[in-house]
C-alpha cells in the first residue's frame, strides 16, 4: 500500500481489532474515516497494533500523527498477537487479541506524550510521529 510502513498489514490488524471490539460489546459498525463504531452517542475509533508477546501495563498505546484529524469521541486500544515473521511482504497469522482499554479523545490528547519518528516509544523506536500513553493509564472496558 502506498505510504504504509507495514505494507498494508496494519489494515488487516486494524480490521481484526474492530471486528472483535464490535462483536464483544455489540456496538454498531460505522467504518468511516473518522471512526469505526458507535456506542449510543459515542463515536469509537479502534487502534490495533501487532505484538509477539502478551501486553504488559508498561507497554504503550499510541496514535500516529496521520490519525490526529479523526474526530472519534473515544479511542479503544488493542494488541493482536501474531507469529513473528521478519518478511513484511508475507501475510500475518493472528493468534490472540487483547483489548487494552480506552480513553476519550480529549483524555488521550491531555495524557499522551508526543513521540517523534525515531524517538523511543517505550522499548521501540517510533516509526512515525505519534502520541503515546502507557497501557496502565487506559480505562478498562467491561463487557455488558
Amino acid at each position: 500500500m502506498r505510504g504504509s510502513f507495514t505494507n498494508g498489514r496494519g489494515m488487516l490488524v486494524g480490521l481484526i481489532g474492530q471486528i472483535v471490539v464490535r462483536s464483544t460489546f455489540g456496538w454498531e459498525e460505522i467504518d468511516a474515516i473518522e471512526y469505526d463504531l458507535r456506542d449510543r452517542d459515542a463515536l469509537v475509533e479502534v487502534k490495533s497494533k501487532t505484538t509477539t508477546v502478551e501486553p504488559l501495563p508498561h507497554h504503550h498505546a499510541s496514535v500516529a500523527a496521520s490519525s490526529f484529524h479523526q474526530q472519534a469521541t473515544n479511542l479503544v486500544f488493542c494488541r493482536v498477537q501474531v507469529a513473528y515473521n521478519p518478511d513484511p511482504k508475507k501475510p500475518i497469522a493472528p493468534q490472540k487479541l487483547w483489548i487494552l482499554g480506552w480513553l476519550s479523545r480529549e483524555e488521550f490528547f491531555d495524557r499522551s506524550a508526543l513521540v517523534r519518528k525515531g524517538e523511543m516509544d517505550g522499548n521501540y523506536a517510533a516509526r512515525v510521529d505519534c502520541r503515546s500513553v502507557q497501557a496502565v493509564e487506559l480505562r478498562r472496558l467491561v463487557k455488558p
